[in-house]
């Protein structure tokens, strides 16, 4: 399993984070991959898909053109990396990146149909950036509560918005696995892209559907508010996950803002 844990400093802010990347029960290998990067103040989930050679390359791809975009917009003497395009640069940053990550992943994954959820976030001096593709999510737990910041790009979340079956048969439903929209599997892609306030005492979450898909939010509620240590708040999620059945890889991003 990967696990990686550290503080970012941002500014007068400063955050924890535990996360964690786990191939489950089922799936021999983990097309899953996350990124916590305190000196780009970025953190991001991908989860691949096109079996483990392509799945596992484009979640890769995702999370390096995501990195090597914020890295080149902060540092404007930098060799311009292949691909970059002005319609790119003049983009919020990280909408500008989830299309620079669509271009590389599109280009190198050419006829392995091949793609990538993404769900990241960015922090600047105003606060954070938040973008998703797909169906990775992003959650915010503030004052006892848990509120779900991104809606899937999902075939069961288009069915549910327009009123045909409830968000209870979203779970159940035969195809809940048929995402709308990823990274690199058309030339280009829609990401959503929100801002947000974060407060003294937020905890953030980003996931992979390895672990809603196994876990309900109710029991994602329980395990939070039972427990203190993020570290163990994400080995317990993983460990929930597996024994619901782990039917696909699981990752797990929580950060908790100290100050």
């Amino acid at each position: 399993m990967k696990k990686n844990l550290g503080t970012m400093e941002l500014g007068n802010r400063e955050l924890i984070y535990a996360g964690f990347s786990d191939k489950g029960q089922v799936r021999k290998n983990n097309e899953d991959d996350f990124v916590v990067n305190p000196h780009l103040h970025l953190v991001a989930v991908a989860d691949g898909m096109g079996g483990y050679e392509g799945g596992a390359a484009a979640s890769h791809i995702t999370l390096d053109g995501i990195q090597t975009f914020i890295r080149f917009r902060s540092d404007t003497e930098a060799t311009t990396p292949l691909g970059l395009s002005e319609e790119m640069l003049a983009a919020p940053v990280l909408q500008g990146a989830a299309h620079y990550a669509n271009y590389l992943v599109h280009k190198e994954m050419a006829g392995k149909k091949s793609g990538s959820t993404l769900v990241s976030l960015y922090f600047d001096d105003d606060g954070v950036s938040l973008v998703h593709v797909g169906d990775s999510r992003a959650y915010l737990w503030r004052n006892g509560e848990l509120l779900q910041l991104t809606d899937d790009h999902s075939l069961v979340f288009d069915l549910y918005r327009l009123g045909d079956i409830t968000r209870e048969e979203m779970a159940t439903h035969p195809r809940k696995n048929i995402i709308t929209r990823a990274i690199g599997i058309d030339e280009k892609v829609e990401p959503t892209i929100q801002r947000l306030e974060i407060i003294q005492g937020d905890l953030l979450l980003l996931c992979s559907d390895g672990l809603t898909g196994m876990v309900p939010d109710e029991s994602i509620v329980q395990l939070i508010m039972n427990e203190t240590s993020i570290e163990r708040l994400g080995e317990n999620l993983i460990n929930q996950a597996n024994q619901a059945g782990g039917k696909d890889n699981i990752t797990v991003v929580l950060l908790f803002v100290l100050r």
